[in-house]
């Protein structure tokens, strides 16, 4: 397919010669060997085997792909190196119910010109990742037939197709990864976003189900998802801007009962790892917040990362948003949070409530929200939801300084943990803690919970009753902009130790380190 810009929209246009293509990106320089197969269902003895010319690759061995860090697999690495995502939520071109509730104008819908817009912005502002959502309002391959563009059950829309190929591509080259997901909890849903009637799925649609809970739990629905993987993989795995697969959105508000989903989640595991041999890893996602996630499910073998939505309802408790992102991962209360599983754990939707909040609420969430994923033991910063105002309005100033203060640091260590700091009300301070290295965050739950703060003060940070004496340095940085704003030498002679920072403001970053330790 060609891809035609006209201005208000982009056309997709057949190209007049038709052909297969085989993608296949090699991670090792040599010689491989193909040969192409070729089977018939309604026969599958009949079976065609025909060599392909040898493959000849020269270059120096390549793997930049994301993984799974094998000695902390609370982090993900790309080639061994640490990445920690710094990410937005892009689910698709324009949000209605963001304009509705912020006021803002939607986004032309312009296929891949309008990503191409957001993810150059995006990455000049310090974004590493981001999601997007396979939906049939932006880039479904399946759906129901007398839709434009979609070919019913079983027949993949080649326009949407060859838009994904370009917007991969274009993630790649602004070094952005792709959370790409699957299916959205609507299109199995016959109450939450219900969109089950439009289903190819559906009876009455040319499918043969009836119930949306039938996705779950009949042979032939699987059979036809297993062949809509095997597309996307055939067509996706390979490239490098894949972060991950997400199996589905917000999977509690689909039609699927408990059983049922737990079921699905391991066939479909297990079939999408068999087949991608690129091994990207695989996940699904839960709304609500935390304690929503089935934990049969999140200890699935076959469920790489957890993904989960952080949004407030209410601000005078104790469910403020540090908090609320700290006990994520953090919550000892009856073994609630979900650090204990030992994944990562990535926010995928968040800011405000799921209704939206004020524009002061949201950009204050907005700044917040990457700091605690850090020093809570979050795999990646936060997605934000109301992507077309951060991106109107040229919001990105907390990517930057989140990536600014992270260069050249690495979460990972068997031994590291996150742990709240002893701090005076109304300030909130946590540290992720290395040997010999603290990453630190103090803020204001005042301020974080919409109020306008007078003036500076001193705030006093307990970092423990039992240090081991020796030499250190403190860093102080800006929360606002991450660049470091105090510096000093502290010569601790073991025990109680404090740190102080005299002029306070809303909130504040620090990292803290032995002088005979790696800086």
């Amino acid at each position: 397919m060609d891809l035609v810009d006209e201005g208000h929209r982009e056309q997709e246009k057949p190209r007049p010669e038709s052909a297969f293509y085989v993608r296949y990106r090699p991670q090792k320089p040599g010689t491989y060997a193909a040969t192409l197969v070729a089977t018939w269902e309604e026969d599958t003895r009949h079976t065609v085997s025909v060599p392909l010319s040898p493959l000849q690759v020269t270059g120096a061995p390549w793997d930049d792909y994301v993984r799974i860090d094998p000695t902390d697999p609370r982090f993900f690495t790309i080639n061994g190196d640490f990445f920690w995502p710094v990410g937005i939520n892009f689910h698709s071109i324009t949000d209605i119910r963001a304009q509705e509730r912020i006021g803002h104008p939607g986004t032309p819908m312009r296929g891949t010109q309008s990503y191409a817009a957001y993810l150059k912005r995006f990455a000049a502002g310090g974004g590493t990742a981001a999601e997007i959502w396979l939906s049939n309002w932006n880039l479904a391959l399946e759906w129901r037939h007398d839709w434009p563009g979609y070919k019913g059950l079983g027949r993949y829309a080649q326009g949407n197709a060859a838009r994904l190929d370009a917007i991969l591509d274009l993630a790649y080259e602004f070094g952005i990864r792709i959370n790409l997901v699957i299916n959205n909890h609507g299109q199995v849903s016959e109450r939450t976003n219900r969109e089950w009637d439009d289903n190819p799925y559906h009876i009455n649609n040319g499918g043969f189900l009836d119930r949306a809970r039938d996705y779950f739990r009949d042979e032939q629905a699987f059979y036809y998802q297993q062949r809509y993987r095997r597309y996307l993989v055939a067509r996706y795995a390979d490239h490098p801007a894949l972060l991950g697969w997400k199996l589905s959105s917000e999977i509690n508000l689909t039609a699927g009962g408990r059983q049922d989903l737990r079921d699905w989640h391991e066939e479909a595991s297990r079939h999408l790892a068999a087949i991608d041999t690129y091994g990207h890893p695989i996940t699904t996602h839960w709304s609500g917040d935390y304690r929503t996630p089935d934990r049969v499910i999140v200890q699935q073998e076959g469920i790489d990362y957890v993904c989960i939505n952080a949004y407030l309802r209410r601000r005078r408790d104790d469910r403020n948003l540090p908090h609320h992102l700290w006990l994520s991962t953090q919550d000892p209360r009856g073994n609630r949070g979900l650090g204990q599983f030992g994944k990562p754990i990535l926010v995928t939707e968040y800011g405000g409530s799921h209704m939206a909040a004020s524009r002061e609420q949201l950009l204050r969430d907005h700044s917040i929200g990457p700091w605690v994923a850090l020093v809570a033991g979050h795999a990646g910063s936060p997605m934000f939801w109301w992507f077309e105002w951060i991106d109107q309005h040229d919001l990105w100033r907390p990517y930057q300084a989140v990536q600014q203060f992270l260069d050249q640091e690495d979460l990972r260590d068997q031994q590291a943990r996150a742990t709240l700091l002893e701090v005076a009300d109304p300030w909130w301070a946590a540290a992720w803690v290395r040997p010999g290295r603290i990453l630190g965050y103090l803020v204001n739950i005042e301020w974080a919970n919409g109020d306008t703060l007078s003036g500076a003060e001193n705030v006093s940070i307990l970092l423990g009753n039992d240090i081991a004496a020796g030499a250190m340095i403190l860093e102080w940085w800006c929360a606002h902009t991450g660049a470091p704003t105090e510096r000093h030498r502290i010569n601790h002679s073991g025990g109680a130790l404090s740190i102080t920072l005299s002029e306070a403001r809303e909130h504040h970053a620090f990292k803290l380190w032995r002088i005979d330790a790696t800086p």
